[in-house]
């Protein structure tokens, strides 16, 4: 496996914030920070490392992946986050009507269950009995197992804050979302089609040639839209086509999350991101990492 500049530079520089921050994908934050602030030729210094020791350094990435993070969901290939609280009624709609088509797509044969697309990938089949995750051990966190079915396989973690957390959650962007519950890399943009012009300084599109995206579960985003027409926001990890932003958005009604999340993870499905009304407010917050510890780097 080839390592990336930013994997190398995660390699020297996580293990001098261990001390300072107790959470991983605060201390990738910092680190990715760092590395936006390094020269061409920093980042040209650090591709001729990756190619000098791979072995070396993709261990110490493989440890730093092996760390916990106190927004880790140990359960579901998704996660269901609510971001609006207005409305308990809406919200308890939703995680039903979500459970019931969770349970729908579950009794379909694994060939039904997988939509037909021109993808050569192999269809998987849900995941193994789960239940649902939530942000922690709050007595008020919400529990959306079904004890009557302890059977029932839960492709989503439903994370509905405790009351000590909500204000926190209320309203967040697509990239805060991200920076909580998935893991910043930084990779190499994709190249515009011929003819096109490059998008300049902006980091979730293309930055000197490279692009912030996450790695993890996928996030659907509950919100004050979502009372109203029981729709979430699916967040964009990563971009499949040039002038895709990471943190981009489409929204689904909750009927048809199972379906797309399954084959969204079996890679049978890619959604061509269309998320304007959102992207502003990303490329503002993109520039906001915490920057406790990062005068160690």
């Amino acid at each position: 496996m080839t390592v990336s500049p930013f994997g190398v530079f995660l390699a020297e520089k996580y293990g001098d914030l261990k001390s300072e921050e107790p959470a991983r994908r605060k201390r990738k934050l910092i680190v990715a920070q760092a590395f936006w602030q390094l020269t061409l030729e920093e980042t040209k210094g650090l591709s001729n490392t990756s190619t000098q020791a791979e072995g070396p350094i993709s261990e110490i990435l493989d440890d730093i992946d092996d760390d916990e993070d106190i927004y880790d969901t140990p359960t579901g290939i998704g996660i269901v986050l609510r971001t609006d609280f207005s409305d308990d009624e809406a919200w308890n709609n939703f995680c039903q009507k979500l459970r019931d088509a969770e349970k729908e797509i579950q009794n379909e044969p694994v060939e039904d269950a997988v939509m037909d697309t021109d993808s050569a990938a192999k269809p998987l089949a849900p995941p193994p009995a789960i239940a649902s995750g939530s942000t922690g051990n709050d007595a008020d966190d919400m529990d959306e197992g079904d004890d009557n079915d302890p059977s029932l396989a839960h492709m989503f973690a439903v994370v509905d804050p405790p009351q000590s957390e909500r204000q926190r959650f209320h309203n967040i962007s697509n990239i805060t979302a991200l920076r909580l519950f998935n893991d910043v890399d930084i990779v190499e943009a994709l190249k515009p089609s011929p003819g096109s012009a490059r998008v300049k300084f902006n980091r979730l599109i293309d930055q000197e040639g490279y692009q912030e995206v996450y790695l993890g579960k996928v996030l659907w985003i509950y919100d004050s839209q979502s009372n109203k027409d029981q729709s979430a926001r699916l967040v964009n990890q990563r971009s499949d086509v040039y002038g895709a932003a990471t943190g981009d958005s489409w929204r689904f009604k909750v009927s048809f999350l199972p379906e797309l999340q399954l084959n969204l993870y079996s890679g049978t499905l890619k959604i061509d991101f269309d998320g304007y009304s959102e992207r502003d407010r990303n490329i503002r917050e993109a520039e906001m990492y915490p920057m406790h510890g990062s005068a160690a780097l």
